[in-house]
């Protein structure tokens, strides 16, 4: 979001806030135990995660998202919560997308893999 569209329309800044603190709230109910805070959680985080995916290798999109969230599921209750919404919003996104981008790579990495086996396989025969 630019400097100047804050200046033209400071509710912008506002909404942005307020989305941070919506998550955030989401974030540290989720590692309190609470089962809808932690169902809403995964739930956008999944989403977001499906698009990340879909974009990249659409084949393995829905398989890659369950990967992802069933890596993220061990790490949530010790995940640290930063100084303010914004911070513990982003760092926990950031956590979810270095995890998305690792499984990426290694479904990449199997991909090509097995299409170097076949190859291999054809050569021989």
């Amino acid at each position: 979001m630019s400097k100047e569209a804050l200046r033209e329309d400071p509710s912008l800044a506002r909404d942005d806030e307020e989305k941070y603190r919506g998550f955030s709230d989401l974030v540290r109910q989720a590692i309190e135990g609470n089962e809808s805070a932690t169902s809403a959680l995964f739930s956008e985080v999944s989403t977001n995660l499906l698009k990340f995916f879909r974009r990249r290798l659409p084949q393995e999109a829905d398989d890659l998202t369950q990967i992802t969230l069933l890596k993220l599921v061990p790490i949530l209750p010790s995940f640290k919560l930063g100084e303010n919404d914004r911070h513990t919003a982003k760092s926990f996104w950031r956590l979810a997308y270095v995890i998305a981008r690792a499984n990426l790579a290694d479904a990449y990495y199997t991909i090509r893999q097995s299409k170097t086996s076949v190859l291999d396989e054809t050569r021989r025969v």
